[in-house]
């Protein structure tokens, strides 16, 4: 019943139905093929009928689409987030009428409280669903200690279905309230002219940052703005809900893939943020694909939505615009909270040697785990044991007051070298040097490769040094330390170096991410059929 509003001059449609092969008539013809109900093929050889339809969409869209945001207009950079989080929105939450949820884990009880809250409306004249709503679980452990100085912390696990696995878990091990709220950031996506199509995160990120480096007036077409808000706004809701019962002020801020870059972005944002767990996902992710185009001379099937919808044909100009905005690194100076990032060393999607190009400029107190044997998606499956045991320590610390154990580092560009030092002086139970080879020949490729570990000895004068174990292209290592941990009976303290691979070359130099050519899908060694 919204009547529709004139789309400014400046909207270029026609740029968007002219943009270049790939994502401009290639996708929308596939698109209109599914929404037609088509064949592929059919759709890609009948093409005219199939363009007017899809032009006379967007020109319909076009007549309703919604003016740019005033209180964006002449934002740059992290001051267009800032601003975007600070709008009018229509948040509420709601408790759940029905009965609280109970169990034991670990040898404690917990209970568990359903609320659903609303963070905004997103993209309201495009979006087949505009209204984000999140369903929210507040676990309470039995050993929560209200009158404790940091009682008042949560720690909020941002998940994109509820999962309540992991925060019972984590709650039962630390006494901490845990939350974990769902649709971070909302899916699947649907735009008005897709109306059988529907986007999962990974399209959705790589194609809404096409429409903003298009329409660079329009900050708010990029997912990362409305998943901060949303996260600002769960605590909201959280603070509001136990406002008379638990007190919640402070949180831990924890999340995979997408939600680790939602972690960082709500360090930046929002005081109430004490410390981040980020998982899976590195800061500078545009020189992550640059960087895994030149060592595989193509793309991940991880990675393909970026060739898909531009993102790799983008300008240095454009680089630049999104980057300000969405890519924490571009305002690491406001990331001073503690920190523990977790990486998978086999992720299919990103290099084991990712945190190379932002980590040592990355402020505050800061550590680091990568798993060895573990895939992009372990921290959402099998492996997930893994990985909550390592945040166990760290948030068992930080509730405690207790010091972490620190380890600096220096890679020598050269040989490949990694020389360590231990600076706390907690005790140690184990020093490993992790490590493996390339799993495809003449490729820097170690998706799918099985990695191996040896104790590690000291040299004399209390540092580590540790050498590529074998001289063959390629391969990468780093260095595994264990600690006794923060609580009697709890894990230890986990932490490693970054991962150096040696040569310290590339096999494709030449291969720019932005040449099509270099855009042809790589899967990984005896990869299913279907990443094929």
């Amino acid at each position: 019943g919204t009547p529709p509003r004139q789309a400014p001059s400046h909207f270029n449609t026609e740029r968007l139905l002219t943009c270049p092969p790939r994502t401009g008539m290639a996708v929308l013809r596939s698109l209109a093929a599914l929404w037609l109900g088509s064949g592929y093929a059919s759709a890609l050889i009948h093409t005219s009928s199939v363009e007017e339809r899809v032009r006379a969409e967007f020109e319909t869209m076009k007549a309703a689409y919604d003016p740019p945001l005033p209180e964006l207009a002449g934002c740059k950079g992290f001051e267009c987030l800032e601003r975007f989080v600070k709008t009018k929105d229509n948040f509420k939450w709601q408790g759940s009428p029905e009965a609280p949820a109970h169990g034991e884990k670990n040898g404690v009880k917990w209970t568990g409280y359903s609320l659903t809250f609303q963070s905004q409306e997103w993209l309201q004249y495009w979006t087949g669903v505009h209204k984000w709503s999140h369903p929210m679980m507040v676990i309470v452990p039995e050993n929560h200690v209200r009158n404790a100085s940091n009682a008042d912390v949560g720690v909020l696990f941002l998940e994109r279905s509820i999962d309540p696995t992991a925060a019972i878990e984590m709650a039962t091990r630390t006494g901490a309230v845990t939350l974990t709220v769902a649709n971070m950031p909302f899916q699947p996506l649907t735009f008005h002219w897709m109306q059988k199509f529907s986007m999962d995160e990974d399209m959705a990120r790589a194609w809404l940052w096409y429409m903003f480096s298009e329409q660079t007036e329009h900050p708010e077409w990029a997912i990362e703005l409305p998943l901060a808000k949303a996260i600002v706004k769960a605590m909201d809701a959280a603070t509001e809900y136990t406002a008379n019962t638990e007190g919640l002020k402070r949180f831990i801020v924890t999340g995979h893939s997408q939600r680790a870059t939602g972690a960082y972005l709500a360090a930046a944002l929002d005081p109430r943020v004490e410390a981040i767990i980020p998982l899976g996902m590195p800061l500078d992710v545009f020189q992550t694909l640059q960087d895994s185009v030149q060592n595989l001379g193509g793309v991940t099937p991880k990675g393909l939505h970026f060739a898909e919808q531009e993102v790799m044909n983008f300008t240095d100009d454009q680089i630049k615009l999104v980057k300000s905005v969405v890519d924490p690194v571009s305002y690491m100076d406001r990331l001073k909270v503690p920190k523990l990032a977790m990486f998978s060393a086999g992720d299919d999607l990103l290099p084991p040697d990712c945190t190379r190009s932002w980590w040592g400029e990355l402020p505050g107190q800061k550590m680091l785990y990568i798993a060895g044997n573990a895939a992009h998606e372990g921290f959402e499956s099998n492996e997930r044991t893994k990985y909550i045991e390592v945040a166990d320590s760290f948030i068992s610390a930080f509730l405690s007051g207790k010091q972490m154990p620190e380890i600096k580092w220096k890679i020598d560009d050269q040989s490949g070298d990694i020389l360590i030092k231990q600076i706390t002086n907690h005790t140690r139970i184990s020093v490993s040097l992790v490590y493996t080879s390339s799993t495809m020949e003449g490729k820097r490729d170690f998706r799918s490769a099985e990695w191996y570990s040896s104790p590690l000895a000291p040299n004399g004068d209390g540092t580590w040094l540790a050498k590529a174990p074998e001289e063959t292209k390629w391969t990468a290592f780093f260095v595994s330390f264990e600690f006794d941990g923060p609580r009697s009976g709890g894990p230890p303290y986990r932490l490693t170096t970054e991962v150096s691979v040696t040569p310290n070359e590339r096999p494709y130099p030449e291969a720019e991410s932005v040449v099509p050519k270099w855009q042809r899908l790589i899967p990984p060694p005896n990869s299913p059929w279907w990443m094929r």
